[in-house]
């Protein structure tokens, strides 16, 4: 119990036990930091060693996978089929200057075409006098078709394009549309290095262009665009893209169907390692013989073997990179991102790092590829969702121990505002106590003391002071009685002995004897009753203890109005007993 020093000090004990209870909270979340640091730091170095692990077996598949594809390279020098993989790869074999043999999706131009010297050029020297030194081009007609029916398919090519030729110089585009028919059913023989097919296509457009036949210049325009994109014909880069003009222009629109860039990438990266073959900047003896090329936004790796007077080249985009990395991840299940990076620092594979500071790299100096290679988690969340078990119980345990000491703060401070409160009552009870002590004891050493030294003249006032001193003895004895009583009553030892009471009887006694008590005060007590006669179950003493305590108060706090009232009357199946009073009242 907090004595009336403690009282005074009320706030320490608050304030120790908010100190206290911020340390161990503070001590706790301090720990909780460390250990949460520590696993997060372990968890760090799990994902590197993942990482390193990813990149390691990316480097060694991407290995594996481009020495498979160096012996395709192998079994093409030979001149053989290599049997070429899906995946966007294209091999190309070229015997000196010429394209000697082509695997693969089929590119929209090469650096080369096969070599197609016109062997049959002496056959028509007689014609083609006819045609321009004799300017006349019907006579030049007549040869033409008897060679183009010929068993060379070189011979009877170079006549059908020669026998257009001489129909359109003597003004008869129907003879050469038919010519140039019977030239496109020839398909890929070359002339000149062209394909028939092409002259022949090319032809019709040019004689629809000058009898302005729009409808079927355009439809003969579509399928030149067409046989462009899908690489039917093997052309050089500058017959591709003249081509490729001209009808455009025909159109007066692009191409119905454009190559992919792929397509284009692989075609531009076949030119430029042919080129620098051409130019002798690939070095025999320097292997790895392999490389990767940034050309139209898109990386193109480029394999090649060579021997003198003969190149095979090999050329790959990211789909193949792409499908390899693809099956590693698949199979490893590590949530790890595989990327690459050429040395120009172009991103050939992979999305930019997640977390780049959890990354593993295998530069290419060590591996021996053409890529740096990086391994790093997929996604941004990868390690903050990985934190173990142990820091899950942390934070648990500190959320539970965070709720524990906010709940426990509110229960002490409300049990020590209690205690404060309970305190005060005892202290206001204490002082009222001892003022309601003083008043008998006072009247009684006074009137003792004069008794003593014999100062009462009189026996009759002798007498009245003798009824004082009893007066106040008894009174004095209620006050100890009570003070018994309520502890009693406090400890729960009281016990009531209950009786028959009439009340108008009892209250009328009590009123009686109080009033006698009181008459100093000059106080009235008037008391009403409604109705019959009502008796009542009571202990005695202690319905007399509350009545005279409420008269007692009534008289202490009303010192305006002298009078106070009691009645009694039934209420809610019971009896209510009422004191009233004009004082200052007490507050609900």
């Amino acid at each position: 119990m907090l004595t009336p020093r403690r009282l005074r000090d009320s706030p320490r004990p608050l304030v120790l036990f908010a100190g206290v209870t911020l340390l161990s909270v503070a001590g706790l979340a301090w720990l909780s930091w460390r250990v949460l640091a520590q696993d997060r730091a372990v968890e760090r170095q799990r994902w590197l060693d993942r990482c390193e692990l990813a990149a390691g077996n990316a480097a060694a598949m991407l290995t594996r996978q481009l020495a498979d594809l160096q012996r395709l390279l192998g079994v093409a020098l030979d001149g053989h089929n290599p049997g070429v993989p899906a995946g966007g790869v294209t091999i190309l074999a070229f015997r000196g200057e010429f394209l000697d043999a082509a695997y693969g999706p089929k590119l929209p131009y090469c650096p080369s075409v096969p070599d197609a010297s016109d062997r049959a050029t002496g056959h028509f020297r007689e014609a083609e006098a006819l045609e321009f030194q004799g300017n006349q081009p019907l006579k030049a007609a007549e040869l033409y078709a008897s060679l183009a029916r010929s068993q060379e398919p070189e011979t009877r090519a170079g006549a059908l394009i020669r026998l257009a030729r001489a129909y359109r110089r003597a003004d008869r585009p129907a003879k050469a549309l038919e010519s140039y028919a019977a030239l496109e059913r020839m398909g890929a023989v070359p002339i000149a290095g062209e394909p028939a097919e092409m002259m022949a296509r090319l032809g019709k457009s040019e004689v629809y262009a000058k009898t302005n036949d729009g409808p079927a210049l355009r439809k003969e325009a579509a399928e030149i665009g067409r046989a462009l994109a899908e690489g039917r014909w093997l052309l050089r880069r500058g017959s591709y893209e003249s081509l490729a003009e001209q009808t455009r222009a025909w159109l007066s629109g692009p191409l119905p169907t454009e190559p992919s860039p792929e397509t284009l990438a692989l075609a531009d990266t076949a030119e430029t390692v042919w080129r620098q073959w051409k130019d002798g900047l690939l070095d025999a003896a320097s292997p790895p013989h392999r490389r990767s090329f940034w050309t139209r936004d898109r990386a193109v790796l480029a394999l090649w073997e060579s021997r003198p007077g003969r190149l095979v080249l090999l050329a790959a985009g990211p789909d193949l990179l792409k499908a390899a990395i693809g099956q590693l991840s698949s199979e490893a299940g590590l949530r790890v991102e595989i990327s690459l990076e050429d040395p120009e620092g172009h991103r050939v594979l992979g999305a930019p790092d997640a977390a780049p500071s959890l990354r593993a790299v295998k530069t290419a100096s060590g591996t021996g590829l053409p890529w740096t290679v990086y391994a790093a988690p997929a996604g941004p969340g990868a390690l903050s969702q990985t934190l173990s078990g142990q820091a899950r119980l942390l934070l648990a345990a500190l959320t539970l121990m965070g709720i524990f000491t906010l709940v426990a703060t509110v229960f002490v401070v409300r049990s020590i505002s209690r205690e404060l409160a309970v305190a005060r009552l005892q202290t206001d009870f204490v002082a009222a106590v001892s003022h309601e002590f003083r008043s008998p004891l006072t009247t009684i050493m006074q009137l003792s003391e004069l008794l003593v030294r014999g100062r009462i003249p009189g026996e009759e006032k002798r007498q009245s002071f003798y009824e004082m001193l009893l007066r106040e003895s008894r009174r004095l004895h209620s006050l100890v009685e009570g003070l018994l009583n309520f502890g009693r009553l406090e400890s729960g030892r009281y016990e009531y002995h209950f009786q028959t009471i009439d009340l108008a009887e009892f209250a009328r006694g009590l009123i009686e004897d109080f009033s006698t008590s009181a008459a100093d005060t000059r106080h009235n007590v008037e008391f009403h009753q409604d109705g019959k006669p009502i008796s009542v179950k009571a202990d005695r003493d202690a319905l007399g203890r509350v009545l005279w305590n409420l008269l007692d108060n009534a008289v202490k706090y009303s010192p305006d109005c002298r009078t106070i009232w009691i009645d009694v009357e039934p209420y809610e199946g019971g009896v209510a007993i009422n004191v009233y009073d004009r004082g200052l009242g007490i507050p609900l």
